[in-house]
């Protein structure tokens, strides 16, 4: 999906935020300039995204409308890999920083009639919030406070999840992914009731309590498919919906009865 790297740490964009670029090639044959801020480990932690070792890639439903809702979309590296490999995805993607919405408005730009951004984040409630910075890059910013971030912080809005989710999207969810550094099980509880029409949820924890929870609350409706970590406390699931005929499939040829 890469193509040549461009002037990367050399430039610096409009807002004054030093930035990087490169061009990303889609399976489309589209070349789309993809634009970064010059921060510390970011250009590598891109290159992980569009290069495929972040999120694992699987099959959709067949013959259905298929929509995606991007929970923490940062400067949209996620919103484009899903794209590139699922040409049709309509994604809808909630990025509170105004820096990660500036950068993420510039890479979707000439895909914008299939990816949506909007200004803030979703969670549990209306209301506004201090959103701290990153201690060494955007990808830490978090409305919970810790040795991740930095005291700086702006303020944001946070919208109910379950309502934004809704109003565009009244039907089956094909991919919801969730990385909102410490957020993600009051937004999970937010959207319970709708939980049953999602597909394929990808979604971050930020300690092992938090990831015992969600699969908790995940087990009843999906199976674990897809898992990563690097470090104690972080890493990524990915649960699959047992309605999906990818998840009956490969129980019919591989779950073992207990002994």
């Amino acid at each position: 999906m890469r193509k040549d790297i461009v002037e990367a740490e050399q430039r610096t964009d409009l807002s004054g935020t030093p930035e990087g670029a490169f061009d990303i090639i889609l399976k489309s044959g589209l070349t789309i300039p993809f634009f970064y801020p010059s921060q510390k480990h970011m250009l590598n932690m891109v290159m992980g995204i569009l290069e495929g070792k972040e999120y694992p890639i699987f099959p959709l439903r067949q013959n259905i409308r298929h929509v995606m809702f991007d929970i923490g979309a940062h400067i949209g590296a996620a919103a484009l890999y899903f794209k590139n490999h699922h040409p049709d995805l309509k994604i809808y993607c909630f990025e509170p920083s105004r820096n990660n919405y500036h950068f993420l408005r510039k890479n979707i730009l000439p895909l914008n009639d299939d990816i949506q951004a909007f200004p803030y984040g979703l969670h549990d409630h209306d209301g506004n919030i201090k959103l701290y910075q990153g201690a060494r890059h955007g990808m830490e910013c978090s409305v919970i406070p810790s040795a991740c971030t930095s005291q700086d912080y702006e303020m944001i809005q946070l919208r109910q999840a379950i309502s934004e989710i809704v109003s565009h999207c009244p039907e089956r969810i094909a991919i919801l992914k969730i990385d909102t550094e410490g957020c993600e099980i009051p937004i999970l509880r937010n959207i319970a009731p709708i939980l049953d029409r999602v597909d394929y949820i990808y979604i971050e924890y930020h300690s092992e309590e938090d990831r015992l929870e969600i699969d908790s609350m995940l087990s009843p409706l999906f199976v674990l498919c897809g898992a990563h970590t690097t470090l104690p406390h972080r890493g990524g699931n990915v649960y699959l919906s047992k309605t999906h005929a990818f998840a009956q499939y490969w129980e019919q040829r591989l779950k073992l009865p207990r002994g």
